[in-house]
């Protein structure tokens, strides 16, 4: 995938090839046009979303140009960011203190610490877990 200072001029000349290509924008991060082998030019936003590729679709060129792909791509970032941080959030809120200390426990049963360790860790979760 190249990278590229998108224009209307420049993107204007950008020619179908036998298969589907992208180029990158080099202003707005995950702006992308995809060429079509028919000619079709297609804005997109590309994104990594908890390692999951995401591609939304914004527009066809020719039916909006550069400056308002990239305002489009910028509001969509927003609103995908937005949603992973309320989210977020929300499975935070959720959180009890016996939630919390059964993960821990969790992650202490895995661990390979010795058995007294193991003991005293499990005798000390059952007290805080009873108090619960």
């Amino acid at each position: 995938m190249s990278k590229i200072n998108f224009t209307d001029a420049k993107l204007r000349n950008l020619q179908p090839q036998n298969k589907r290509y992208s180029v990158m924008d080099a202003k707005e991060d995950g702006l992308e046009l995809l060429v079509y082998p028919k000619g079709t030019k297609t804005f997109c936003l590309y994104k990594r979303m908890k390692g999951i590729p995401n591609h939304k679709k914004i527009g066809n060129f020719g039916d909006i140009n550069v400056a308002q792909a990239r305002e489009i791509a910028n509001k969509i970032k927003t609103q995908m960011y937005d949603n992973i941080y309320l989210n977020h959030n929300e499975k935070l809120a959720k959180l009890t203190l016996n939630d919390i200390f059964e993960n821990f426990m969790k992650i202490i049963k895995k661990s390979k610490t010795g058995t007294k360790n193991q003991k005293i860790k499990t005798k000390c979760f059952r007290k805080y877990s009873e108090i619960l």
